[in-house]
């Protein structure tokens, strides 16, 4: 029977230690044909066992003993499961019914459920006398209690919690057991992994504060506790003077980051879905300034306080980006004082539905090292898109997303360029003007046949790449006809047509 075939699979890889493939196959087993088999559920109850779902386990252990009253195998099952949730009585009454349904040629078995009869006996002994021993006035006092004052003692200083730990065993199991004592997180160069570690277990990973202190020196790498933290339980997070090189923030209601030693070491900055504010004396965007070496610089749907702007600070005098490689605002509200400051080693500008007074003198400024650029969804008028093309000859991705680009392809097409150039943007590799409802045929082709080695200009010695990748999806005014051209004489082509049902109707080529 098929069943039997999953159930002998699943058993092999139970011995092998797999044990979420061997729960997909007893449950195929059971799927097919061995719902009415005890053993399977008995067999399923082992591997929930071993893969601490001690719930699961019983609800098996329970079907078994329904299926085979008459079998120890449940009963078993259930003592250990009992026993492992400290419910003593419970299991101390299924080992016996086990017991009794064992035969008694069968010595093996039977000396192995005896022992683990002598072991809860001995469990519930141990129990009684320490409960008999403590038993005293203080003792009785309810735990909510006990931690309420513990939470008061640790209010100022934390590390005392090491003190109430020894003081008695009494008071160190109500601490051990209170998740509420262990929210708080204080890491500096005393073993803070295995002091994570610790903490992490004792709080059920729910971390409120967090405060790294001047002498913490992480590993090499990543630390690994910081996947374990449940982040959406974090309230207080406190980094005093550590080198960070990369933070990355996300959905976080309000966020305060301050110039002081600890961020001058940034190199990238990662914010999203953000409310940002700082403090009176050091607003974020001085706290930007102080960061000499800043490469990357990510805003998306962030939200600058008003009284950030930083502008009376700076006056005239507007901060110069040395190091920044890398600037992207996306959706992002009280972003002006940013585009005020020089960036003269960007290489990569993403603007993306994001709307301020600035944008044109941003973009009429110079950016000499400039290979990237995207600009989505963003109210432009057609001189600044010329402007900062003719500007900027280094450009090897351009990205037009959901504006009316037309005119500034025709743009880069037009003879007679200033200082002898064969076209603007010689380097350009990459095109995209994708969702841009003006887009013309005839622009896209005499842009690519400009950059034909055997068309366009005369020999110069500027070099004029051919154009690699082009995308135009969403755009209704190019024509499916001229598909196959565009495929000839461009590596990678991509064409979505949106049409009035909303479906799409894809024409795309890739030829590497």
């Amino acid at each position: 029977m098929l069943w039997k075939q999953h159930f002998e699979r699943g058993t092999a890889l139970f011995k092998q230690g797999k044990f979420p493939e061997a729960l997909e196959q007893f449950n195929q087993a059971l799927a097919n044909g061995g719902e009415k088999q005890y053993i399977l559920y008995d067999s399923r109850a082992a591997v929930y066992t071993n893969l601490d779902k001690p719930k699961d386990a019983l609800h098996d252990a329970k079907t078994t003993i329904s299926l085979a009253p008459q079998r120890w195998h449940g009963y078993a099952r259930a003592a250990r499961l009992f026993m492992k949730t400290h419910k003593l009585d419970a299991s101390l009454t299924m080992v016996d019914r086990a017991l009794a349904c064992i035969k008694p040629e069968d010595l093996t078995r039977h000396g192995e459920l005896s022992k683990l009869r002598q072991e809860i006996a001995n469990t519930q002994r141990v129990l009684a006398e320490r409960a008999k021993a403590m038993r005293s006035y203080i003792t009785q006092m309810p735990v909510e209690i006990y931690v309420e004052i513990f939470q008061m003692v640790l209010t100022d200083n934390y590390a005392r919690i090491i003190t109430l730990l020894q003081i008695c065993a009494f008071w160190r199991q109500v601490i051990w057991e209170a998740p509420s004592l262990w929210h708080t997180l204080v890491l500096s160069k005393a073993r803070p992994e295995k002091k994570a570690s610790l903490w992490l277990e004792r709080a059920g990973k729910r971390i409120r504060e967090l405060h790294i202190l001047d002498s913490y020196c992480p590993d090499i790498g990543k630390p690994s506790f910081l996947d374990d933290i449940d982040w959406s339980y974090l309230r207080v997070c406190k980094i005093h003077s550590l080198k960070l090189k990369s933070l990355s923030i996300h959905h976080a209601k309000f966020f305060s980051l301050t110039p002081r030693h600890s961020y001058t070491y940034l190199a990238s900055l990662y914010l999203e879905k953000c409310t940002l504010y700082g403090d009176s004396h050091e607003p974020f965007f001085n706290s930007l300034v102080h960061n000499s070496h800043l490469e990357l610089l990510h805003l998306d749907s962030c939200y600058l306080a008003a009284r950030n702007t930083a502008l009376h600070i700076w006056e005239n005098d507007y901060p110069v980006f040395q190091s920044l490689k890398t600037l992207e605002i996306i959706a992002t509200f009280g972003a002006s004082p940013i585009l005020q400051c020089s960036f003269p080693a960007l290489q990569k500008l993403l603007l993306e539905s994001f709307v301020d007074s600035r944008i044109t003198a941003f973009l009429s400024s110079e950016f000499p090292s400039l290979t990237d650029i995207s600009l989505k969804k963003v109210p432009l008028d057609q001189t600044t898109l010329d402007t900062i093309l003719e500007s900027t000859q280094t450009l090897e991705t351009i990205t037009l997303n959901g504006i009316h680009a037309n005119p500034t392809i025709n743009f880069l097409v037009k003879e007679d360029q200033p200082g002898g150039l064969p076209c603007l943007c010689p380097r350009l590799r990459f095109l995209d003007v994708s969702n841009c409802p003006d887009m013309q045929t005839s622009t896209l082709h005499a842009l690519i046949q400009q950059r034909l080695p055997e068309g366009g200009s005369a020999a110069t010695a500027v070099t004029v790449n051919k154009l690699e990748v082009l995308k135009m999806n969403g755009c209704p005014e190019i024509d499916s006809r001229w598909l196959p051209w565009f495929r000839e004489h461009v590596a990678e082509v991509s064409c979505i047509y949106n049409s009035s049902r909303g479906q799409k109707q894809r024409h795309s080529a890739k030829r590497m």
